[in-house]
């Protein structure tokens, strides 16, 4: 079967997952953020990161083809 996820989403997704069923609280949108924030957001960043680093490179390299 065609999987569209990583194992790395997998996993991330996972997590999402057992983090819903332990958290039926008033302070759930908080607890919420915070998961995110120390679980999920560094997989967000590095991606952005490598996004930036190859928008540069490409950019890099036809800079220096057209001088």
């Amino acid at each position: 079967m065609f999987n569209r996820f990583s194992k790395e989403q997998q996993q991330i997704i996972q997590s999402i997952q057992d983090f819903f069923l332990e958290v039926p609280s008033d302070f759930a949108a908080e607890r919420v953020f915070d998961f995110i924030k120390e679980s999920v957001a560094i997989h967000f960043y590095n991606i952005g990161i490598q996004d930036a680093h190859a928008a540069v490179l490409s950019h890099s390299r036809h800079s220096t083809m057209n001088c």
